[in-house]
């Protein structure tokens, strides 16, 4: 069963409602006018009491139901502050103390120790619900470490210092629970319950402000002495992080704006999100789990954000912490930090790369990767540029040595059909030169045999007529092979020939004697030249190219 205070106005009532347990139960019975209900098992007060209940109850972690609620912030400022109420029995002092003179003498004896002092402590149980009226909450001691609690007190402002303090304190600095703070106020022990408590009249703002800078810069001593401080800031952004593991609330606006922001540079980001909680007693521990979440899968990202909304120093004074700030420095992935800090810096802006806010984080990675992607147009670019040049050099190698073959091919044919048509015509006369004299020989030997009476000379003459078409034939042989090598060498020719691509639809130009131009210098010293199309030759001038 819930703690809960309920308004009846009907009747006039208060309705209490919580578990059994003596302590409860005990302060209830001091209230003037209470009854317990057996059939709804609850307690009713009458209305007029509700000062001293809420005085009473509050400090037991009692809540408001909505209508209380609404009705106390109407209405608290009209009512009085609590009154200690006189014992009503009379109890003889010979027979002892009654309990409400021990308690009033015990509170007596408090006041005229203590006084006023101070007192430094964390604060617990503060409703931030509830401006201006009466604040009741605990004083709270952890250990060194800041674990567990070992001591606490009961704590109130009543609400004319309240309303002081309130006014004293800076927005950033509001009273919340996990605040430590020093403040001033009397030592009380409340008679009719026999409480004991601090009424808190002062706070010490510069203390305050001192204090969580003296905390930032002794957990930042830690990082260093560990030799830690600078492990994440030192580590190298990935060329182009688009693997984002982003740490915050669950549909907070920190991450509509980060995620936004990425969706709007139309770049490939692939974000994982791990919800944490971002203020209060359990972000530290939040926080902390995701990250060792992120360390657990570092290869799979590139970069973590930790990042939330802008608040005030105080709500982002979770990120002072010793333990987000260790576990930062050893997270193996640059971690970028986008938290909302205006002036001061916390513990994590201090070991991590740090942008202003949400949307200044996603900023930082999108420009990243665009200085990384314009980083590759310009070496493609380069590539391409050099690339050009080389295949230019290339061309005009190609169509030199095309030249040079051309002309060197040229003079080898010419030369080599004159050495064949030489050749041949040697040949010729040789063999008809000994065809001549095989027949003078047969001639002169047929008359000898002819004046002997012998006639074989028509046989003589067939061998000699035979052995001249072997001739004839073996010099046409020679001839046509000789005939078919140049054939060859001027197929080859024609295959290098700048014409053939002049035929493809390209264009050659050439000086006025016939020699093919490469260079733009020796085109700008001659008077004209000659460009060869597929189906003819023009006449231009230098200059007329250069107007074109």
């Amino acid at each position: 069963m819930n703690r809960l205070i309920d308004l009846d106005l009907r009747h006039a009532k208060v309705w209490l409602s919580c578990p059994w347990d003596p302590q409860t139960v005990g302060t209830i019975k001091t209230i003037p006018g209470r009854e317990y209900d057996n059939r709804s098992r609850r307690w009713s007060v009458p209305l007029a009491q509700v000062a001293i209940v809420i005085e009473r109850l509050q400090p037991l972690h009692f809540r408001f139901t909505p209508r209380m609620r609404e009705w106390w912030a109407e209405h608290r400022d009209a009512l009085p502050e609590p009154q200690v109420v006189e014992p009503v029995v009379e109890v003889d002092p010979a027979d002892g103390y009654s309990v409400s003179r021990l308690n009033e003498e015990a509170r007596q004896a408090l006041m005229g120790h203590f006084g006023e002092v101070w007192v430094v402590a964390e604060i617990d149980g503060f409703d931030r619900n509830k401006p201006g009226g009466h604040a009741y909450f605990e004083l709270l001691e952890r250990t060194a470490a800041g674990g567990e609690a070992i001591a606490r007190v009961r704590a109130v402002i009543f609400a004319s210092a309240r309303q002081r303090i309130d006014a004293d304190l800076p927005d950033d600095l509001a009273m919340r629970d996990g605040l430590r703070m020093r403040l001033r106020g009397r030592v009380e022990l409340y008679a009719p319950t026999g409480s004991y408590q601090v009424v808190v009249d002062a706070i010490d703002v510069e203390w305050a402000i001192g204090a969580r800078r003296r905390k930032r810069d002794e957990v930042l001593e830690r990082l260093r002495t560990e030799g830690i401080a600078a492990h994440n800031r030192n580590l190298q952004m990935p060329i182009v992080p688009l693997r984002v593991g982003l740490i915050t609330a669950a549909g907070s606006d920190a991450y509509n704006d980060f995620v936004h922001e990425l969706e709007r540079s139309e770049l490939g980001f692939e974000v994982s999100f791990h919800t944490a909680r971002m203020q209060g007693r359990e972000a530290e521990g939040s926080v902390v789990a995701a990250l060792g979440w992120f360390a657990q899968h570092a290869d799979a990202f590139d970069v973590v954000v930790v990042t939330r909304g802008g608040g005030s120093k105080q709500d982002l004074s979770t990120f002072d912490s010793l333990a987000i700030g260790r576990a930062v420095c050893l997270l193996p992935i640059k971690v970028i930090a986008g938290i909302g800090h205006h002036r001061d810096q916390s513990v994590l802006d201090a070991v991590a790369a740090s942008e202003k806010t949400p949307t200044a984080a996603a900023q930082a990675i999108v420009g990243h990767v665009q200085r990384a992607l314009a980083r590759v147009d310009d070496a493609a670019q380069r590539v391409r540029r050099q690339a050009r040049h080389a295949l230019d050099r290339s061309t005009q190698r190609v169509d030199r040595a095309a030249s040079m073959c051309e002309r060197t091919t040229t003079r080898r044919l010419s030369a080599a059909r004159r050495a064949v048509d030489r050749a041949a015509a040697g040949c010729d006369r040789s063999a008809r030169g000994r065809l001549a004299d095989a027949r003078r020989r047969v001639d002169r030997a047929g008359v000898r045999l002819a004046e002997r009476g012998v006639a074989p000379i028509a046989h003589a003459g067939d061998r000699v007529e035979r052995a001249a078409q072997k001739i004839e034939r073996a010099s046409e042989r020679a001839i046509a092979n000789q005939r078919l090598q140049i054939d060859h060498i001027a197929a080859k020719l024609r295959l290098a020939d700048p014409r053939r691509v002049v035929e493809r639809g390209y264009a050659l130009l050439r000086d006025q004697d016939g020699r093919v131009i490469t260079d733009a210098a020796a085109l700008v010293r001659l008077d004209h030249a000659r460009v060869e199309l597929r189906d003819g030759v023009v006449r231009v001038t230098p200059q007329e190219m250069i107007d074109e």
